[in-house]
C-alpha cells in the first residue's frame, strides 16, 4: 500500500508499517481504533492523511458532535513504550500524552496546539489535537513562497514564545523544525 505525505512525498508499506487496516464501506480505509471504553469512530470522522513520522501518522478529522476540525495523531505502540507520572497526578500516562498535558495546562499559549483528548488501544495511542484551518507547515509554505523579513521575524517570535511556554511548563521540545511549525493562513 502506498501513502502520500502532506508535502507530496510518497512512501510504501515497506518503509512504514501502519496500524492494521480494515475495509469499510466508505470511500477510504481507516485504521482500527477500538478503545475499551468507547469507539473513537463514535466521536470522530477520520479524514485524509496529513503526514507521518517515525512513530505514527497524523490524519485530518472532524468531531461529530459539533463539526470541529481536529487532527488525529495515531502512534503505534512499540516494545519500549514508556509511561510516566506528572507531579501532583497519580495517573501513569504515555510520555507524549503527559508532556502535552503539561504544555496544555493553564496559562495557555496561543502558539501551541492544544491536546483535546486522547485514547489508548492495545496497539496505539491516539491524540486528538486542535487543527487550525486553513494551515500549512512552514516547510511546505517556504517551498512555494518567498517571505519578507518582517514576516519571518513575526513567525520566529511566535516560535520562541511557544518554546519558552513549553520550557516554563517543564517541557523541553527537542524537535523544533519547519515541518513541526504550522502557519494558520
Amino acid at each position: 500500500m502506498d501513502f502520500t505525505s502532506a508535502n507530496g512525498q510518497h512512501f510504501n508499506e515497506k518503509q512504514y508499517k501502519p496500524l492494521k487496516r480494515k475495509m469499510t464501506h466508505e470511500a477510504h480505509e481507516q485504521p482500527e481504533l477500538q478503545t475499551k471504553k468507547r469507539d473513537i469512530y463514535d466521536h470522530y470522522i477520520l479524514g485524509e492523511l496529513l503526514g507521518y513520522g517515525s512513530f505514527g501518522c497524523v490524519y485530518a478529522g472532524v468531531r461529530i458532535s459539533d463539526g470541529k476540525k481536529v487532527a488525529l495523531k495515531i502512534m503505534n505502540k512499540i516494545n519500549n513504550h514508556q509511561n510516566i507520572t506528572i507531579a501532583g497526578d497519580a495517573r501513569s500516562l504515555p510520555v507524549e500524552v503527559a508532556l502535552l498535558e503539561l504544555v496544555c495546562k493553564p496559562p495557555h499559549c496561543p502558539f501551541v496546539i492544544q491536546l483535546l483528548e486522547w485514547f489508548e488501544t492495545p496497539d496505539a495511542i491516539i491524540l486528538v489535537l486542535e487543527r487550525p484551518d486553513p494551515c500549512v507547515d512552514l516547510f511546505d509554505f517556504l517551498t512555494n513562497n518567498i517571505m519578507i523579513e518582517t514576516e519571518i521575524i513575526f513567525i520566529v517570535q511566535q516560535i520562541v514564545l511557544a518554546a519558552c511556554h513549553c520550557r516554563n511548563q517543564g517541557v523541553f521540545h527537542r524537535d523544533i523544525k519547519a515541518e513541526n511549525v504550522l502557519l494558520n493562513l
